[in-house]
Formats: C-alpha cells, sequence, structure tokens
C-alpha cells in the first residue's frame, strides 16, 4: 500500500506523472485541483462554490478547513494512491500529519518532488492553455516557492522524500520516477 504526493511547481508534469503510474502501475491518481472544480465534489465537502472560483481566480491555494477531514478519509482508505494538491499550504501540513500518522506501519508514504525550472514549466504552461495558467504564473511560482516547496522540509518523518529531474517528461524521467519508487519499496505489487 502506497501514498505518493506530488510536489513541483506549475508546469513540472504532476498530472502528466500521476496519469503515467496510473496507467502502468494500477495507482489512483486524484488531481485535487481538478476535483475541486467540480461542484459535486464541493458539495459533498462542503465548500462555496464561490470561495472555490475566487481562490482560482486569484491564484492562491484553497485553503478551507471542510477539505482535509474530507480528503483524509477517501486517502485511508485507498491502497496505493497517487495525490497532486496535498500538502499545499500551511494549513493543510498538521492535516496531512495526522494522516501520516494514522497510516499502518506498512503503508509507504513518499513525496515525489518533480524538480523543473520555470524556463522549462512556463511554456508548458503556455502549451496547455488552461485558463487558470494564463496571468497567474509568476504569483502561482512564487506561492509554489515561499509556500509549497519549504513544505518539503517538513513533512513527517515516515514520507520518504524523492526529488527527480523533470526538466524533460520522457519515459527516461518516467523510468527515474519508477526506479526511484521501486527503491523505497513504494511500487504496487501487481
Amino acid at each position: 500500500m502506497t501514498l505518493i504526493t506530488l510536489f513541483g511547481r506549475p508546469g513540472a508534469g504532476k498530472s502528466t506523472v500521476g496519469d503515467l503510474l496510473a496507467e502502468r502501475h494500477g495507482f489512483v491518481h486524484l488531481a485535487l485541483g481538478k476535483m475541486l472544480k467540480d461542484p459535486a465534489v464541493l458539495g459533498e465537502i462542503g465548500i462555496d462554490p464561490d470561495e472555490m472560483r475566487a481562490a482560482i481566480a486569484s491564484g492562491r491555494t484553497v485553503t478551507s478547513e471542510r477539505l482535509y477531514p474530507w480528503l483524509n478519509e477517501r486517502l485511508r482508505a485507498m491502497p496505493d494512491i497517487v495525490v497532486d494538491g496535498y500538502p499545499r499550504g500551511s494549513n493543510s501540513a498538521g492535516p496531512f500529519a495526522a494522516l501520516v500518522d494514522s497510516l499502518p506501519g506498512r503503508r509507504a508514504v513518499v513525496a515525489l518532488h518533480l524538480d523543473s525550472p520555470t524556463d522549462v514549466t512556463h511554456p508548458r504552461l503556455a502549451k496547455r492553455g488552461r485558463a487558470d495558467d494564463d496571468e497567474r504564473i509568476a504569483s502561482r511560482d512564487d506561492e509554489f516557492e515561499r509556500v509549497q516547496l519549504p513544505l518539503l522540509q517538513s513533512l513527517p518523518l515516515r514520507t520518504q522524500l524523492i526529488t527527480v529531474d523533470a526538466s524533460d517528461i520522457t519515459d527516461t524521467v518516467i523510468a527515474d520516477v519508477e526506479r526511484a519508487l521501486n527503491s523505497v519499496g513504494a511500487m504496487p505489487r501487481r
């Protein structure tokens, strides 16, 4: 049983890597940002859609306290999961630590940091053309540097940190990710 949380600046390839791990190895990939755009999911959590639209419009991380109990319950129930978007802010570090502490000892917990510089990620963002990537690229990069990247140093001790150069998302990078996950016993046995 494995829990992988993906870290990386916008455009680093988190969705691509999460999707490939799901496709090739049977992980469930939860892209939290995508999920939180779904009105049905927001209703289940109890987050006001206007609050969510405001967070997306400003380019900031969602900070609703209702999110983490809902998310932790789902993550505890899934055997092999890749989650993109948790933890992402200082108010999510405590709930994430509580989640990790509550998991059975045999469950691997990995923070996979896809390291990629802005001269690589900005063109990727421009190419994918999502509405929330446009003029907020600089503020999202700032938030990553200021808020999210420091979280890597304060994750629960049980969390194994793996950093992979994701400057070029190719089969080589995916193979590097797979090798790194195998080395820490985090690949599902199928």
